[in-house]
Order: structure tokens, then sequence, then C-alpha cells
């Protein structure tokens, strides 16, 4: 697959664990928290998905985890492999489309002060850059 009718999903990590903040509030959703012990925290607020999986994603953080907050919601879906039917890409912080630098972010800037990936390229999208400083 990852034809124009395929469901896949690319998400982006933070440089961060998930802490017990996050098991404890899965704990109140449908999916099994123990798959959030030893990931990184995905970035529920930026990803990027095909037509064919937002419905699917849809569905899972607002019909199936309803209960649960946003972001644990989507974690549990991407780390418990709730989303059958897509294809997961999961991209490290610092590698891909979008680029979370705050939270444990390792980054560094270009002379004009873009934010850079790993590989040296600007970041197309840098995700939280006004908390940086504030963890």
């Amino acid at each position: 697959g990852g034809g124009i009718d395929s469901s896949v999903l690319h998400v982006y990590e933070h440089n961060l664990p998930m802490n017990e903040w996050h098991i404890s509030e899965a704990k109140k959703c449908r999916g099994r928290f123990q798959v959030l012990h030893n990931t990184q925290i995905i970035n529920a607020g930026g990803f990027i998905a095909s037509p064919p999986a937002l419905p699917i994603l849809a569905k899972w953080v607002s019909v199936d985890a309803k209960r649960c907050d946003d972001q644990v919601a989507f974690n549990l879906g991407v780390h418990g492999k709730e989303l059958k039917e897509t294809k997961v890409i999961s991209h490290p912080q610092g590698e891909g489309s979008i680029n979370n630098v705050a939270w444990g972010g390792k980054f560094r800037r270009d002379s004009r002060q873009r934010f850079m990936n790993h590989n040296c390229f600007p970041a197309p999208v840098v995700h939280q850059y006004d908390l940086l400083g504030k963890d």
C-alpha cells in the first residue's frame, strides 16, 4: 500500500518519554494503558494523514476513547495499534516534516535563526517553539 486510497498516518515524537500523568490518564480510557510504558510522547497536535486515515483517527479519539485526554487517546491509538486499518509511520524528534522543539527537543538554528532538523535542513514546521525555556 501507500497509494492515494491507503490509510497512512505520519506522527512526530517529542524527545520525552510518557510519564506518570499520561499513564494515570490512560487508565480512564479504552485501550491498554500498559502500551505507553517506555514510549516517546507523540505530538497529537501535529500529524499528517491521508484522507482515508482521518475518519479512522477521528473515530478513535472522539468515540472509542472519548473519556480520554486527546493527547493520551492519540498516543494510545498509535502505540496500542488501535488504528488497525492505518499504516502509522513514526518520526523521531528532529526528523520529518514537523519538528517538536519544546519539551526535551534537541535542535540547532542556522545563521538566519531557522530551526534545523537533524539532517541540517530547515524544519518545514516547528511545533511549540514558543515554549522553549519553559520546560
